[in-house]
């Protein structure tokens, strides 16, 4: 799903959930292994929703981005199921220093058990191109056998 709907988070979530109810009822999909994944402001969006829905999402992948306080309040409520978080970020990303979302990632970890990795992307900027990183294929090789049972 693309989300077009740059920083509107109450769009963003209404697309979701219309989403999630579409591949329910016109797909077999294997409703415990939903994944969200996003790029910078998408990234935030996308631990924060998750850390929301822990429940239904398996887990999250982002490229860079950070959930912050926002995402903090919820992830500090242990639920059935906690959610696995993928973090890149380049180290010559000029938005998101990258010790900073590795903090993130090692806080989630150390704070409340979540399972977490963080990959510096040496020589990247705010963009991580698939072609010469492989940052994605990097993040669901690690992702892509966790879902909501383990």
């Amino acid at each position: 799903v693309d989300l077009r709907e740059y920083n509107d988070v109450d769009a963003i979530i209404n697309k979701l959930n219309e989403s999630m109810a579409l591949l329910q009822t016109e797909y077999n999909v294997d409703q415990g292994r939903y994944y969200f994944a996003g790029w910078s402001a998408g990234g935030n969006i996308a631990v924060v929703l998750s850390a929301m829905n822990q429940r239904l999402v398996a887990g999250t992948m982002v490229f860079p981005g950070t959930g912050g306080n926002q995402a903090k309040t919820y992830m500090q409520q242990p639920q059935d199921h906690q959610i696995r978080l993928f973090y890149a970020c380049g180290d010559e990303d000029p938005l998101y220093p990258w010790d900073g979302v590795q903090t993130e990632a090692n806080f989630w970890a150390s704070a409340y058990g979540y399972e977490t990795t963080f990959v510096r992307v040496e020589g990247g900027g705010h963009k991580l191109i698939e072609q010469t990183t492989g940052i994605r294929a990097h993040a669901w090789e690690w992702m892509r056998d966790y879902n909501l049972a383990n």
